[in-house]
């Protein structure tokens, strides 16, 4: 068993033995979970943004070759220029049609040198010398698995829960059900219908660029006009321009669930999108009630002591974006830029086109075109799914509410949203509180109840909340939030039960400053949102014990006061240039020192074979002239120079051990005849009497027979070659 186990290590990678993830897992989600899958636990547990490292070189290109060329140019060309004044644009693309000038010609021989060194290095791609191998053999049998059975579909999860496997079928199924069987949120179309609306967008989107370019900004306009060339124009793919859609499977809610995600990326209006979502966040960073972060919320709420009656609540919206209608959010936001106080000082301070927002929130919001398969589906109703705007355009929306409501409830002493989820402190004012908190619970779903849009569509609905009661502690985030009776408030981190604190391996395909961030990130979150300290230990543990190994001198046990020292290392704390070449010296010297060292031992090695040749060889001659003192003292009747163990023979001097001992082992041929060398008297007949000098040179015979020693190299003069002579 122990020689199998030696095996196995010995054929697994030295990086997957130090740096994988020491805890797998995944989410089943089949039908039939009883039918096993092969390793696929141990590929899944590496998670899905786990990349393998090329096997060869990366052939070179003329398109990286130009690319450099492009890129030296033109930082030679702004060299030594002071900087525009003007901030860099928040949006931009490079242009494929300028071309900078070319450098001055000392520099452009460089850059040539440069450039036929690397076609001469890599012409062709080769194997990377140190290449590790991330995937283990049962890992790659997974991974071939997977291949051969695409009934089986691999999802991410919502709330980055992990990976998750599932039935094709079901999760086909799971799609119509949750989502595209709603007919008045999306509506299915022909290849034929969603290229004459793909054709209207387009129209429109030029429309705008012609009209509105002045207005945004020649930076704006030029980046959406490469955007659409990009992904419209000078892509050659029949689905240029359509968004697609997958699902995420919502595994903690009781009832399996899914979110519908659609890509916008690549997609026909995707620069118009980020546009916009540039100008909203403009307006939504001066508006109240809108929570940044968990940490700013932790800030906020350890700030001060909250009154001993104050209790906490949480809200929910119910299915926020496809809930705000185009038809009912656009003519409320853009009231709000044009005649709301706060809105115009607003749209004054940020230099807002409402007209210009105004028609691309309605372009983007009525042709969300989206595939999902190999079917066409256009989004009737609600925000447009996965448009890079649709969280600002909620949080502007409900906000414009939020500054009428809120108040009217003086006892909410703290309240914050982020996009569908809200916190708010409670703290009793009046008698009649628990009617309070009704009608709270009541005013915050009738944004627009009264309103001539949902009059006029009956199957639309105003947004609606659903209202957590009222309690000491709450759930935000990912915070855990508890109010004790002091008034202080206590957070802590809260994690799901399903997480399976998956994260990138080591050893993957990653700039090597990734494992740094995760594991100084995990510590920055935990020192920032836990008020007890002494509770970091416990949670950063749970984290790294499926992930790493760390190690900090900062890190220790029962001394959480020590966390708050750990930190990234910025460029006062990076060694010198001076200290760097101190230790670049210092390595060389030890380097030369361990040559010197290395040549010593070798020259004195040498020498003590040469030693053990020549002793060797007179330890023989010594044998041989005792043997023949014995028989001659013997009178032996039988002639040396008849016996065949006795003629006169010709054996090479070994130039190293190991012929050495090959030469002297106890079956040697010896002029064509087998000798056995300790043995040698039983073919003289009797043996004579034993004398005392007898025992002597048996023992030096076996000595000198069974000799064994060490491989040793050939000495320098060709001594293999001198030969000496037996009698």
């Amino acid at each position: 068993m122990g020689y199998i186990v030696q095996q196995i290590l010995q054929n697994i990678p030295l990086d997957s033995l130090l740096y994988s993830p020491r805890h797998f897992s995944y989410h089943d989600l089949r039908s039939n979970k009883n039918k096993p899958i092969p390793a696929l636990r141990s590929l899944l547990g590496l998670g899905l943004n786990f990349c393998l490292h090329p096997s060869q070189q990366t052939r070179i290109d003329e398109t990286g070759l130009e690319t450099l060329k492009k890129d030296f140019c033109t930082r030679l060309m702004f060299a030594g220029k002071e900087e525009d004044a003007e901030e860099a644009p928040d949006l931009y693309i490079k242009s494929k049609d300028w071309e900078p000038p070319d450098a001055p010609a000392p520099c452009m021989q460089r850059l040539m040198n440069f450039e036929m060194e690397l076609r001469r290095n890599f012409a062709t791609p080769r194997r990377h010398k140190n290449a590790p191998i991330q995937l283990l053999a049962h890992q790659l049998d997974a991974l071939t698995w997977l291949k051969e059975h695409p009934e089986i579909v691999v999802l991410h999860t919502d709330k980055n829960l992990g990976p998750a496997i599932m039935d094709r079928e079901r999760y086909l199924d799971l799609a119509w059900r949750d989502h595209l069987s709603d007919r008045y949120t999306y509506q299915r179309l022909t290849q034929e219908e969603a290229k004459t609306l793909q054709n209207e967008a387009i129209e429109k989107l030029h429309y705008f660029i012609r009209n509105f370019d002045t207005k945004i900004g020649f930076d704006n306009t030029n980046f959406i006009k490469r955007m659409l060339q990009y992904n419209f124009t000078d892509s050659d793919s029949d689905d240029r321009g359509f968004s697609w859609m997958y699902l995420l499977a919502k595994i903690h809610k009781p009832k399996l669930k899914t979110r519908a995600i659609i890509s916008y990326s690549g997609s026909l209006l995707e620069g118009l999108g980020r546009w916009v979502d540039k100008e909203l966040k403009k307006i939504t960073a001066r508006l109240p009630y809108i929570a940044k972060d968990s940490k700013s919320i932790v800030v906020d709420l350890r700030a001060k002591r909250w009154p001993a009656a104050t209790s906490i609540f949480t809200m929910d919206a119910v299915s926020m974006y496809t809930n705000i209608h185009l038809g009912h959010a656009l003519p409320i936001i853009m009231k709000f830029l044009t005649s709301h106080p706060k809105g115009l000082a607003i749209k004054k301070a940020a230099n807002i086109s409402v007209s210009a927002l105004e028609h691309a929130l309605e372009l983007i919001m009525s042709y969300n075109l989206f595939k999902f398969g190999d079917c066409y589906f256009l989004q009737l109703a609600g925000t447009a799914m996965g448009a890079p705007c649709a969280p600002e355009w909620a949080t502007l929306y409900y906000c414009i509410f939020e500054l009428d409501i809120i108040p009217l409830f003086p006892e909410l002493g703290f309240y914050k949203r982020y996009i569908d989820d809200s916190l708010g402190l409670w703290t009793p004012l009046q008698d009649n509180d628990l009617q309070r908190r009704e009608e709270f619970k009541r005013v915050v779903s009738t944004f627009g109840a009264n309103d001539q849009f949902f009059k006029d569509n009956p199957s639309l609905k105003p947004l609606q909340w659903e209202v957590e009661d009222f309690s000491s502690s709450a759930v935000f985030l990912d915070l855990n939030i508890h109010l004790d009776v002091n008034g202080i408030c206590h957070t802590s981190i809260y994690e799901k039960s399903l997480n399976l604190y998956l994260y990138i391996p080591p050893h993957s395909c990653h700039a090597p400053g990734v494992t740094k961030s995760v594991i100084f990130g995990m510590v920055h979150r935990a020192v920032t949102l836990f008020s007890d300290k002494t509770k970091i230990p416990d949670y950063l543990k749970l984290c790294f014990n499926s992930y790493v190994r760390f190690y900090h001198e900062k890190f220790q046990k029962d001394k959480p006061e020590l966390l708050v020292h750990i930190k990234r290392a910025t460029k006062a704390d990076v060694q010198s240039k001076d200290d760097v070449e101190s230790l670049r010296h210092e390595i060389q010297h030890l380097n030369d020192v361990i040559a010197g060292m290395q040549n010593e031992f070798d020259r004195k090695l040498s020498d003590m074979y040469m030693d053990i040749n020549m002793k060797f060889q007179n330890m023989y001659d010594s044998y041989h002239s005792l043997q023949s003192q014995l028989m001659n003292g013997h009178g032996s009747s039988v002639s040396s120079a008849n016996h065949p163990a006795m003629k006169q023979v010709t054996i090479p001097v070994a130039s190293s051990a190991k012929s050495l001992s090959t030469d002297l082992t106890p079956n040697t041929v010896v002029n064509g005849t087998n000798v056995h060398r300790q043995t040698s008297f039983s073919s003289l007949g009797n043996p004579p009497p034993k004398k005392a000098g007898t025992d002597m040179m048996q023992m030096l015979s076996q000595a000198t027979m069974t000799l064994k020693s060490p491989a040793l190299p050939a000495a320098e003069g060709k001594v293999g070659d001198d030969k000496f002579t037996l009698k």
